[in-house]
């Protein structure tokens, strides 16, 4: 498969993966976490194909009629946070990378960038996309 194929092929893990930043997907369409890089290279070694790293905002950049990327609005980007947001079991603990990259796709405003500061304000918001 093409880079643009597999590409397109992200959304569904980048879906069902809500908070993973990338993939790693193989020339035969098989795609593996970060985490299991070396297990991805070995899959594409011994079946003969190319490993391709994929970022979430590759997986959802539109192309124009004329092939070229247009990146989504922010306001996208934004409705892509408040639906990862609305996914995301608050009450577990949660990688703060996560909840500091939700915090910054949503614009919200903290006094400082400490984990309950985020935590505080995610849960304030996600309360107020629920009502």
């Amino acid at each position: 498969m093409e880079k643009q194929e597999l590409i397109a092929k992200s959304k569904e893990v980048f879906e069902y993966h809500k908070n993973a930043k990338k993939v790693i997907a193989t020339g035969d369409g098989n795609f593996f976490l970060p985490e299991a890089l070396n297990l991805a290279n070995d899959h594409a070694r011994r079946n003969g194909v190319q490993v391709f790293e994929i970022a979430r905002g590759d997986a959802f950049v539109e192309l124009s009629t004329t092939g070229e990327q247009n990146p989504r609005p922010e306001a996208d980007k934004k409705g892509i946070a408040e639906l990862n947001l609305k996914n995301l079991d608050l009450t577990q603990p949660v990688d703060y990378n996560v909840l500091k990259a939700l915090a910054e796709d949503l614009e919200l405003v903290l006094e400082n960038k400490k984990a309950a500061t985020i935590l505080a304000a995610l849960i304030e918001y996600k309360s107020k996309l629920e009502s």
